[in-house]
């Protein structure tokens, strides 16, 4: 172990609270190949002016991709498939409800505007 490790360590066992980073409030997804990983990449791009956003580019499939956004303490997931790509609209869905709704892409900072504050009041 190096010295930090052991220093973490010590300030674990004394129940010292550390600093993390915040829990993203949005995760992209990206339900597909090349091309929807670029779209959520700039998706990513376009949400982080306004909220906490991560994006996985890995190459996972969608349930790899729900289970680390959930594990990360994400709050809404934005999904970019082929389908939403075609259609101009992304599918928006609360991770700790499982309610999910398709969303116009200019309607899109809005509705998780509207969904990070309903859930910020329940």
């Amino acid at each position: 172990s190096s010295g930090v490790e052991r220093i973490l360590l010590a300030l674990e066992a004394e129940g010292v609270a550390l600093p993390g980073p915040d829990a993203p409030q949005v995760t992209v997804i990206a339900a597909g190949d090349a091309e929807e990983r670029r779209a959520a990449a700039v998706l990513a791009h376009r949400l982080r002016r306004r909220f906490r956003t991560a994006v996985d580019l890995l190459d996972r499939g969608l349930g790899g991709q729900m289970r680390a956004a959930d594990k990360a303490g994400s709050r809404i997931a934005v999904v970019v498939g082929s389908a939403e790509l075609a259609a101009g609209t992304w599918t928006v869905k609360e991770m700790a409800t499982g309610d999910q709704e398709s969303v116009d892409d200019a309607q899109l900072e809005a509705a998780l505007e509207r969904r990070l504050a309903e859930e910020t009041e329940r």
